[in-house]
């Protein structure tokens, strides 16, 4: 975590000059909407994970796909800005990115962000205000909460304001990590248990589905997907079996009416009668 976090700083950095240069000599290309403040002071968050087939192209065509999605992308947070767009449409263009830059492989089976170097990477970045990229140890495309929460409060509707609150709630840091998982290796983390952060992440976003149904659907459903799978299916626990009951005995007193805490209720009882070998206690992932 420490080579990827000091690679994502170089390439901020990187970024930023370019960013200067680029106003000095009046080359930089800025979307409707956009200026120089826009762009700044963005800070890394929770990485969007890819998914889909995979398409092969020559590398050609693909770099013509990529700049054609980048400005659709930006031509929409220029309309967002202007009050004429949707945060949600912009917020899954990003989703669509992040397909094109990751899942998509050209002729060489790299995928567009596999195939730029740093400086390229940093290049590209500030063409994606919004978005923050990364390519080192793994590959990743993810939003910038801050930026979209920017953008939410002073263009978004009540639906858009709560998702991003949410969301940076439970995506606080950079590289796609909630709340509630530990990173022990770059791709993978054990579950935390006994701070209430399982159990804030499904009161937060069970609440938001009810309130705004069908708002930001895929994503909602993803995460609460994620949170009941740790809360009721086998899984890598942090800590010990004490803060697993803890965990579980605050999700059933908070929230006794959800679908799910029949099935959170079961599984406390099994691990107070010692019936634990689904879980690994104190894990640490490979």
């Amino acid at each position: 975590m420490r080579t990827r976090l000091t690679r994502a700083r170089l390439i901020r950095r990187v970024a930023a000059t370019l960013r200067v240069i680029s106003a000095l000599l009046g080359i930089l290309t800025v979307a409707p909407g956009l200026t120089g403040a826009d762009r700044e002071g963005q800070e890394g968050q929770s990485a969007l994970r890819s998914s889909g087939s995979v398409r092969r192209e020559a590398p050609g065509r693909m770099q013509a796909r990529v700049d054609l999605a980048v400005a659709d992308y930006n031509d929409t947070i220029g309309r967002v800005m202007a009050g004429r767009g949707s945060v949600e449409q912009a917020f899954a263009k990003v989703h669509e990115l992040e397909h094109l830059l990751i899942s998509e492989r050209d002729e060489d089976h790299l995928s567009a962000l596999e195939r730029m170097s740093e400086i390229e990477l940093a290049q590209f970045a500030v063409r994606l205000p919004g978005v923050r990229l990364w390519s080192s140890e793994t590959i990743g495309v993810e939003i910038d909460p801050a930026f979209f929460q920017d953008l939410a409060e002073k263009h978004g509707t009540a639906a858009d304001r709560m998702f991003v609150r949410n969301y940076r709630l439970t995506y606080p840091i950079a590289y796609g990590w909630p709340d509630y998982v530990e990173p022990v290796t770059d791709l993978s983390g054990c579950t935390t248990y006994g701070g209430g952060e399982l159990t804030n992440a499904y009161a937060r976003w069970s609440t938001y589905a009810s309130r705004y149904p069908g708002h930001y659907a895929t994503d909602v459903g993803q995460i609460l997907e994620d949170v009941s799978n740790r809360l009721i299916a086998p899984v890598c626990a942090c800590g010990d079996a004490g803060s697993v009951r803890r965990e579980l005995s605050n999700f059933v007193t908070r929230l006794p009416n959800e679908q799910i805490t029949p099935k959170v209720r079961q599984r406390l009882k099994a691990i107070a009668a010692g019936q634990t070998s689904e879980i690994r206690f104190n894990c640490l992932p490979g």
